[in-house]
């Protein structure tokens, strides 16, 4: 089973203001072949995770996010200062 840190590999597989993108850079479906890039929800959806799983993850994401005080992990992804190192950390520090 691919982990959040099996896609996120590198800033080009990472984006914002979508769950995902193919490599021209416009919007696609998470599961898509053409999807090239994704954003921390877009990624947790590619991965093959069951729903409980995924809805675990979201909860081990949101309570780290929340007690650095954000209120929202797509917020997070989508903040205009957010970078790939972030995410990247983020997935590692949690191992997701």
């Amino acid at each position: 089973m691919r982990k959040l840190q099996d896609i996120l590999t590198d800033a080009r597989k990472w984006t914002q203001k979508a769950n995902a993108r193919d490599v021209q850079g416009d919007i696609c479906l998470t599961n898509s072949k053409q999807a090239a890039s994704w954003c921390l929800s877009g990624a947790l959806t590619a991965c093959d995770y069951s729903y409980s799983d995924t809805d675990l993850i979201w909860h081990k994401i949101n309570q780290y996010l929340m007690h650095r005080g954000y209120s929202s992990a797509i917020d997070w992804n989508d903040s205009p200062d957010r970078t790939f190192q972030d995410i990247r950390d983020l997935v590692t520090t949690l191992d997701i």
